[in-house]
C-alpha cells in the first residue's frame, strides 16, 4: 500500500513469483521468477516497479526444500543467496580451535 495515496498498487507480475526478500533499505525486492529462459533471480525497484534480472538460475543445481521449491534469500549486504546442490561427494569436516 502506498502511504501517500492510501491505495494498493501492483509492484510486479511474472509467471511464478516466489521467495520475495526486501533489501535492508526497503527500496528493492528480490524474488525468483520463471522467466522465458527458466528460473531467474530478479530485483524489483519499489519506487518505480522496474524489474531487472540479476542472474539466470537455469543451469544451477539447487537444493529443494520441503515445499518442493528451491530457496533463495539476501545476505546482510543485500547480496543474493541461493542453496546450490553440490551432491554428497563434497563433504568437509571443520575443526573449531578456541584459544
Amino acid at each position: 500500500m502506498e502511504l501517500s495515496s492510501g491505495k494498493w498498487r501492483e509492484l510486479t507480475s511474472g509467471k511464478f513469483l516466489q521467495y520475495p526478500n526486501w533489501t535492508r533499505d526497503c527500496k528493492s525486492v528480490y524474488l525468483e521468477d520463471l522467466g522465458s529462459d527458466g528460473p531467474e533471480l530478479d530485483r524489483i525497484s519499489v519506487p518505480d516497479g522496474r524489474k531487472e534480472r540479476v542472474v539466470s538460475l537455469r543451469n544451477v543445481p539447487r537444493v529443494v526444500m520441503s515445499s518442493n521449491q528451491p530457496w533463495n534469500g539476501l545476505a546482510r549486504d543485500n547480496s543474493p543467496l541461493i542453496m546450490r546442490d553440490v551432491g554428497s561427494q563434497e563433504l568437509y569436516s571443520l575443526e573449531l580451535q578456541l584459544p
